[in-house]
């Protein structure tokens, strides 16, 4: 059940989001694909087509249009940009991820800055 209401001339859908528990503000575009077992913490912004995978952790963080964020990854305080995916059980916090970037499987990524169309191969820490 999704209820809506306006913040700064914009809709904002709160409160629940495709049965997810309560978790704040979020401004979420068309076409959003949410899993199971998705923990959600606002403010947000997910864009068009964005994909959220079950088990995936996504708190105070944008994610523009054609996002992944694969099973069981963390997306904290960061940005996400158009076409970039963040793989299974990666991190990013405090991050930007520029456009079509990937970070694969197990790479985590703190206080970094990814340029667009690059790799981040994992298992890493940055």
């Amino acid at each position: 059940m999704l209820e809506t209401g306006i913040v700064d001339n914009r809709s904002v859908k709160e409160h629940r989001l495709l049965g997810v528990d309560p978790f704040g503000p979020a401004i979420v575009g068309k076409a959003l694909s949410l899993d199971d077992a998705v923990r959600l913490a606002g403010p947000l912004y997910l864009g068009n087509g964005v994909r959220i995978s079950r088990g995936t952790i996504v708190e105070g963080a944008c994610l523009y249009d054609g996002a992944i964020v694969e099973a069981a990854a963390t997306v904290s305080h960061s940005v996400v940009l158009e076409e970039a995916r963040a793989g299974k059980d990666s991190e990013a916090r405090d991050s930007v991820l520029s456009r079509a970037c990937v970070v694969e499987e197990d790479a985590h990524l703190s206080g970094s800055i990814i340029g667009d169309g690059m790799t981040v191969k994992g298992p890493f820490s940055a």
